[in-house]
């Protein structure tokens, strides 16, 4: 799914952070997927800053940005959940994976 002409990600109307923020929580989602936690603790706008890089001065800025770019990837995930904490940060919740493993051809 995500690598479709249709996807948002991918057809040109994203921005590097979009796809960055995607693989991220792929990643994110994979640990608590793998852990006993079914959520991680809050993470503050300020950690999400420093690990995207804040290159917008200010962190009103980076934020308005960054909920955007999280609209982007839910219209390709829809199943993500994303606890967001105005004024704090985010929780992310485990979620359903975004893609699914294909299944190998059995030989014949």
């Amino acid at each position: 799914m995500l690598l479709t002409n249709t996807n948002p990600l991918v057809k040109g109307r994203s921005r590097g952070q979009d796809l960055d923020l995607y693989t991220w929580l792929n990643a994110r989602n994979y640990s608590l997927i793998h852990s006993p936690s079914r959520q991680t603790s809050p993470i503050t706008w300020q950690q999400l800053a420093n690990q995207f890089g804040n290159t917008y001065g200010r962190l009103d800025n980076f934020i308005r940005r960054f909920k955007s770019s999280l609209n982007n990837v839910r219209m390709v995930w829809p199943d993500l959940n994303v606890e967001i904490i105005d004024g704090q940060g985010i929780i992310l919740h485990r979620s359903k994976r975004s893609v699914t493993a294909k299944r190998k051809p059995t030989g014949k």
